[in-house]
């Protein structure tokens, strides 16, 4: 089983894995690569899974964020929420934050990240009118790997919400041409 680095107890999960997968992570393997080896359906699997060594990569992606929303600063204003929870944020979250944008100025944009994803539910009720964005493991980890730039990712999902009002627009879809 996946220990996380000075845990004793075994990963809640249950999830069991090579043990070699946790060095070769650790060594700068990107996960796209790790969870095609492993043949996880979906990278936010693999990421769920080895949360524990993206560490660095979560302080850099974390540096990536602030760099591209402080450059942004000129002509938007963004409320960021970021959560690294294993359950998907659900409509209770997704209302909070809204209610949270709408008390800023009026050009103010939400960008809601969640490794996890969100639930049905909280997509559905923001797919005709949302005053965020968001974004999830698969795209969190699009940038991490270099794959897309943040702001060209951003780009992508605030013109996506403007033309549909949906909040979730995958980096797949941005990816395939299928915006």
């Amino acid at each position: 089983m996946i220990r996380s680095p000075g845990s004793s107890s075994a990963d809640p999960r249950g999830d069991r894995s090579d043990p070699t997968t946790s060095s070769t992570g650790s060594a700068g393997v990107p996960l796209t690569v790790v969870s095609k080896t492993l043949r996880h359906s979906t990278l936010s699997t693999t990421a769920t899974i080895y949360s524990h060594l993206t560490r660095q990569a979560t302080r850099e992606a974390v540096d990536i964020i602030d760099r591209t929303l402080a450059a942004a600063q000129n002509t938007d204003h963004y409320v960021l929420e970021a959560k690294w929870w294993k359950e998907a944020v659900g409509r209770r979250e997704l209302d909070v934050f809204k209610a949270n944008i709408e008390r800023k100025g009026k050009n103010t944009l939400g960008l809601y990240v969640s490794m996890s994803g969100y639930s049905s539910d909280a997509l559905a009720v923001y797919s005709y009118s949302t005053p965020f964005i968001t974004m999830d493991g698969s795209d969190f980890m699009a940038v991490l790997d270099q794959r897309i730039r943040l702001d060209d990712l951003l780009d992508h999902k605030k013109r996506h919400a403007s033309q549909t009002g949906h909040c979730y627009l995958p980096v797949a879809k941005v990816f395939s041409g299928s915006e």
